[in-house]
């Protein structure tokens, strides 16, 4: 039924918001499969990534191709788009798996707490935080209407930087895990580029990136352990400023 919508759109909406999907999915897939998930939660991811921004088919075309800066009611109009996918989900007429669900409705959000919604650190399921990586990352690398797409390196360094500057939208472990991945799979860096990208990766996880109240686990194991079990509440919107 989703599909039969969105050939319903703007073969312009296809092109921009379902291909992004596509490739999203697939990248999620395959940094869990990366991480040890299951081989049903790597289906999950795929299907997560595949209608993450299924909600933007209730966003005007001329806000999701506008090659500048989103006005403010653009933007609140824009960051609508996961409620709106939660509700189209809901209204399919079928049951949907609340991991399906989840990636949907928190996939902006950012382990400092600043996301759409406010929900910080561990309470961000880990899928959510799986496909925040994957979106953010093919957001950035591929071409758009509006701009060409970035090389590898410049896509991840910036995503290291934003967490050296002392924000954090990704959990750090994840990002370390990503980063390395990313930077063994291509040829597109520089040597200091990759320099840069494998001393980021194998770094400790700095203090300030620590979800408040909570301590970072020695092990990766214990991270992904302590990861699965949380359970993102219901908190107030707040406003991310990544355009995706």
């Amino acid at each position: 039924m989703l599909e039969r919508m969105e050939l319903a759109c703007d073969p312009r909406y296809q092109e921009e918001v379902v291909s992004h999907q596509i490739r999203v999915g697939q990248r999620a897939r395959d940094f869990g499969r990366l991480i040890g998930m299951s081989e049903t939660e790597q289906q999950e991811l795929l299907l997560g990534g595949r209608f993450h921004d299924v909600g933007k088919m209730r966003v005007p075309l001329d806000i999701l191709l506008k090659p500048g800066r989103l006005e403010t009611d653009e933007r609140t109009l824009m960051q609508c788009h996961t409620t709106y996918g939660v509700e189209t989900l809901r209204s399919c007429g079928q049951p949907v798996p609340s991991a399906l669900l989840d990636m949907v409705r928190y996939h902006h959000e950012r382990w400092d707490g600043h996301g759409y919604e406010g929900v910080v650190g561990y309470e961000i399921p880990l899928n959510a935080r799986i496909i925040c990586l994957a979106d953010v990352h093919d957001a950035m690398t591929a071409d758009r209407p509006y701009r060409a797409g970035m090389s590898e390196g410049a896509a991840l360094s910036i995503m290291v930087d934003t967490e050296q500057e002392g924000t954090v939208f990704f959990d750090p472990h994840l990002l370390r895990r990503f980063v390395a991945w990313r930077s063994d799979q291509t040829t597109d860096l520089t040597l200091s580029q990759r320099r840069h990208l494998l001393s980021f990766s194998e770094s400790p996880v700095p203090e300030h990136a620590l979800a408040k109240g909570d301590v970072i686990p020695a092990t990766f194991d214990q991270w992904l352990s302590q990861s699965a079990v949380a359970v993102a509440p219901s908190s107030p919107s707040s406003a991310m400023p990544l355009r995706m």
